[in-house]
């Protein structure tokens, strides 16, 4: 189950421009785009979503998250376990990667960037939760989308996705800021079409 979770951060990362791992075992992406998943979100619905609205309206348990956010912004229970850092040749900026937990339990992943004294930012800069570690996530939202609900629902909201990698046993649905493509959403579906993750990049 760790190890799915780590594979999505591990995608986000690639996929974001990151590179040089540290601390983790090399592990190779097999992501490639579903001509079927592409089906299920054709032409037929034009996007209607707006990164920077959507990205102010994250629910967290009742609270409202407006970035930047921190960690304790988060609420009570929620701790940090360092898991890897990474270097981003496009920016060249340095992040630390974190396990999250809540009330001890793994429930998703942080990454925050790191400054040049040694120190780094308190506010995050990626986030990803997923249900593989059996958490309560009724009370999530992004925007009108929370774990549970189904691939039709994210359409629904927000239109067709930026982007869509099939990566096997999920499908991630990517929806880019209009002004660059380093910030979005992602939402990650099973074969069922059942939301059971998400991931924000800001």
């Amino acid at each position: 189950m760790k190890r799915k979770l780590v594979g999505i951060m591990l995608a986000m990362l690639l996929l974001n421009g990151c590179g040089n791992v540290n601390d983790t075992p090399s592990q190779e992406s097999t992501g490639t785009v579903s001509e079927t998943q592409q089906e299920t979100v054709s032409a037929e619905t034009e996007s209607k979503f707006d990164y920077y609205a959507v990205i102010n309206d994250i629910n967290w348990n009742g609270t409202i998250l407006k970035p930047p956010f921190t960690v304790e912004d988060l609420g009570e229970g929620y701790t940090l376990d360092y898991f890897s850092s990474y270097d981003d040749k496009k920016t060249n900026k340095k992040y630390s990667a974190y396990y999250l937990h809540y009330h001890s339990e793994n429930i998703g992943m942080v990454m925050r960037e790191k400054l040049e004294e040694g120190s780094e930012r308190d506010e995050i800069h990626q986030l990803a939760i997923n249900n593989t570690y059996g958490g309560d996530y009724r009370n999530i939202y992004i925007d009108k989308i929370k774990i549970g609900m189904k691939l039709s629902d994210v359409i629904n909201a927000w239109g067709n996705p930026s982007d869509t990698i099939d990566f096997g046993d999920e499908i991630e649905y990517k929806y880019f800021a209009g002004d660059t493509d380093r910030k979005y959403i992602e939402v990650d579906v099973d074969k069922t079409d059942s939301i059971i993750g998400f991931a924000i990049v800001m």
